[in-house]
């Protein structure tokens, strides 16, 4: 029996080589197994973002260290908190000659 795999098969691996390094995102690596792989893009791009990534920065979760003196240890406070979104909004009046 031999373990050789097809041009295909080695060519499918590149491209997740390259998406774990970091050289294709995940919207290349989709565009580039399509051809080869019957898959829709949807099942894989959940079978990419299995590969953990190699240039990928971990943020730690955000915390409060602030005690509010509330014994009741709500964990759906901190379950809040850790789902928190920060947005910036500019406000400027284009007609203002200043």
């Amino acid at each position: 029996m031999t373990n050789e795999m097809s041009q295909e098969t080695q060519d499918m691996l590149t491209i997740v080589d390259r998406y774990e390094s970091g050289d294709l995102n995940l919207e290349e690596a989709i565009d580039k197994i399509s051809a080869y792989a019957p898959l829709g893009a949807d099942r894989i791009a959940e079978i990419l973002l299995g590969v953990e990534r190699e240039n990928i920065l971990k943020f730690p979760e955000p915390r409060s260290d602030i005690d509010d003196d509330d014994d009741d240890d709500d964990d759906d406070d901190d379950e809040a908190c850790s789902k928190a979104v920060f947005s910036f909004t500019a406000e400027f009046d284009l007609d203002d000659p200043a």
